[in-house]
């Protein structure tokens, strides 16, 4: 029969190394676009009066 190798510890650490590493920037990235998100939409201001009649303003005040 024959043995598999599963190979040594320092090529397992790199593997997971390196996967972990790719993980975090794909996280990493993600949290930024979120980040440039919710700071566009807190640029947009909306309320509400009420009168006569119902009236509903919106102000974007972002680039």
């Amino acid at each position: 029969m024959h043995r598999l190798d599963w190979g040594t510890v320092p090529t397992w650490a790199s593997a997971v190394l390196t996967g972990g590493s790719l993980l975090l920037g794909f996280y990493i990235l993600l949290r930024d676009r979120k980040k440039e998100e919710r700071a566009d939409a807190l640029k947009i201001i909306c309320w509400h009066e009420r009168g006569e009649r119902y009236v509903t303003h919106v102000l974007n005040a972002s680039e």
